[in-house]
């Protein structure tokens, strides 16, 4: 049976073109990327951008502002809004738009249209619901280490995507679960293997 676009969208691992919004840790897609691998599997997709009744590349409702963008694989499209916001992830007043605001919440509500038709959906999961603390030693901290004894063979930058998107993680919790992976098995980058803690690494063995 033939695979539909989202199967086939849904498998490709976006890790490595995952990137972080401001101070509020919002991942993201890089929308270049995005594009880049939807146009090399689906090379007649294309994005619209809906323009409101004045013509305008974005609607308001005369307080804040958001986009309206759809993307169009064969005979499916897609369509997502996406409020234009700052670094904090709230959303700017009308009267102080830029267009580098407008343009740059274009790019992104076009690369979650496109994740809607599978292409890294899972970056975004979670996004609307609050996230808990993780406490170290909890019971849920113990069924987490589980998932990662589960998963040690993946990349670190998927563990940690797993974790940032479910969770709210102290700088503590953060440099242990680098530790119980590292414990288990799994390759940490060079980057951070200054965080290897001998005592740490013993706890979870």
């Amino acid at each position: 049976m033939k695979e539909s676009t989202f199967e086939i969208l849904s498998k490709i691992n976006c890790d490595e073109f995952v990137r972080t919004k401001g101070s509020a840790n919002l991942k993201y897609l890089s929308w270049a990327d995005a594009w880049k691998i939807l146009i090399s599997n689906y090379p007649t997709a294309k994005s619209t951008v809906y323009e409101n009744k004045d013509g305008l590349n974005y609607h308001h409702d005369n307080k804040t502002a958001w986009i309206k963008a759809g993307v169009q694989i064969n005979d499916i499209e897609h369509i997502e809004y996406l409020a234009v916001t700052n670094h904090y992830n709230k959303s700017i007043l009308v009267k102080d738009l830029t267009s580098q605001d407008v343009i740059t919440t274009i790019q992104r509500c076009i690369t979650k249209a496109i994740a809607r038709h599978g292409l890294g959906l899972y970056v975004y999961r979670g996004e609307d619901f609050p996230k808990d603390n993780l406490v170290i030693d909890s019971e849920v901290w113990q069924e987490e280490l589980q998932y990662i004894k589960n998963n040690y063979d993946l990349p670190y930058n998927r563990i940690s995507n797993y974790f940032n998107n479910k969770y709210i993680l102290s700088n503590d919790a953060k440099k242990e679960l680098i530790n119980a992976y590292h414990a288990v098995g799994g390759s940490l980058p060079q980057n951070l293997k200054r965080f290897i803690n001998v005592a740490l690494i013993t706890k979870y063995e």
